[in-house]
């Protein structure tokens, strides 16, 4: 997992997202789960949280729709926008999974 944060606060920009799970522990949830915990600390913090990726990954894909994350329009180096709702007093309240 990985989360690139523009310098400053989540005013600056949004979180950037990105995994990578080696082949053989692929199909075992690890980065839905992984991505999930990721996305709620991001957003707990008040962060908007964004990934991009290759419209032809359907894994990934999946791995957003875990995390929370929804396709936009937005397109960069041919790959797709995935974003979290935008964050706000509401999202920081409770994010964390474990914390409700």
């Amino acid at each position: 997992m990985q989360a690139t944060l523009p310098a400053g606060d989540p005013a600056a920009g949004p979180a950037e997202v990105a995994w990578v799970i080696v082949r053989a522990a692929q199909g075992r949830g690890y980065a839905k789960e992984a991505a999930r915990s990721l996305v709620a600390v991001l957003q707990a913090a008040g962060w908007t949280v964004v990934a991009y990726i290759h419209p032809g990954h359907l894994a990934s894909q999946r791995v957003a729709q875990a995390a929370g994350l929804s396709l936009t329009t937005g397109i960069r180096d041919g790959e797709m926008r995935w974003a979290s709702p935008a964050a706000g007093p509401d999202a920081r309240r409770g994010a964390h999974p474990r914390a409700n």
